[in-house]
């Protein structure tokens, strides 16, 4: 195998276990009322994720999925639904994106709502342990 096709075979690997990740997000947290979105990965290097409501995309950075720990990956994404759950379920859109609805749809969920920018970056990588791939 090639490295490019290896690259793609995991980076495929990794889409499969955010589908995952999501459909668990999406019972656990949301009572099943979202649609599986358009999942991307970005070559972002300023935001961690995104929702976007015109193509339903949720967007999380490779740089975020690829590097840093599991844990931060899966913050993240609980984020990006939550955005998306206020947008397409509750159908709020006269409010900022982090307002008042979304603070309280994180907070009744357990979701970290602030919005902040790529994380930090530290002295190392993080370990391997903590990483998907």
């Amino acid at each position: 195998m090639t490295p490019d096709a290896l690259s793609a075979a995991l980076e495929a690997a990794l889409l499969r276990e955010l589908r995952t990740q999501i459909a668990w997000q999406n019972h656990v947290r949301f009572a099943r009322k979202l649609k599986p979105p358009v999942l991307v990965l970005s070559d972002s290097t300023r935001r961690l994720g995104q929702w976007s409501r015109n193509t339903r995309r949720l967007e999380l950075s490779r740089a975020l999925v690829l590097a840093r720990p599991w844990a931060e990956v899966i913050s993240v994404l609980e984020h990006e639904l939550a955005h998306q759950f206020v947008d397409e379920v509750l159908k709020i859109h006269d409010e900022a994106s982090h307002g008042p609805t979304f603070q309280k749809v994180c907070a009744e969920r357990g979701i970290d709502a602030r919005a902040a920018g790529m994380p930090e970056p530290s002295s190392a990588p993080a370990p391997a342990a903590e990483r998907v791939l």
